[in-house]
């Protein structure tokens, strides 16, 4: 098994990807790792009026990739997501999964597809 920290790297290297991702289409990152309505989001990135919120997932195993989304994390964005939407229907809200393999390429999910 894996120590924490091999873990937590592997997590924020996925998380560096992503980010690298977003900037290069022009997407300023506001937030790493930042509560917002109780519950940490990865990345909020922003854009001209809009929002995106993404949560990262590292997968040693790309067949792993729904087992490493647990419900009540899920249904967490969900609601999260709808309040910010809600209370702000000026802005463009987005909240996406993302899931890193080992070589770095990336697959998103967007939370309305759930």
């Amino acid at each position: 098994m894996e120590s924490k920290s091999i873990s937590q790297r592997k997590g924020l290297w996925a998380e560096l990807i992503v980010a690298k991702y977003f900037t290069i289409r022009g997407w300023k990152l506001d937030n790493h790792r930042c509560k917002i309505n109780s519950i940490e989001i990865d990345l909020k990135f922003s854009k001209a009026s809009k929002e995106i919120f993404i949560e990262v997932k590292y997968l040693d195993d790309p067949w792993r990739s729904f087992e490493r989304l647990r419900s009540k994390q899920l249904n967490k964005l969900k609601m999260n997501l709808n309040h910010v939407r809600t209370k702000n229907r000026s802005q463009h809200y987005w909240c996406y999964i993302a899931f890193v393999d080992y070589r770095g390429h990336i697959q998103f999910i967007s939370l309305d597809d759930f």
